[in-house]
């Protein structure tokens, strides 16, 4: 769960109490809207495919740390979603070559 904490939560606190890079984050998509009005759909799309990537990692390395500490008999089901994920989202594919590939394999 460390990992998890190291990996998520700065990023995610600095995001949600607009500090530091999270008002960049956040409010970056609100200048690129302004500047280029014909590209707003296009950066609302990236921006909600950005934040289901990182939902869609964090769930799934909360799956596999429990898995790993509980041993449930699932490590084959949670590496098959790896298999899926990470090739498609990029923060999903940082996660399991840094910490899930060795814990998992």
């Amino acid at each position: 769960m460390k990992y998890l904490d190291d990996f998520f939560y700065t990023d995610l606190s600095q995001q949600a109490k607009l500090g530091g890079w999270g008002i960049v984050k956040r409010g970056a998509i609100l200048v690129d809207e302004i500047r280029i009005l014909p590209n707003m759909e296009d950066q609302i799309r990236k921006f909600r495919y950005g934040h289901m990537g990182h939902s869609v990692a964090l769930v799934l390395a909360l799956a596999s740390e429990i898995d790993a500490h509980f041993n449930f008999g699932l490590r084959q089901d949670v590496l098959y979603v790896w298999g899926v994920a990470a090739p498609a989202i990029v923060v999903a594919n940082e996660m399991y070559e840094k910490r899930y590939k060795s814990l998992l394999g």
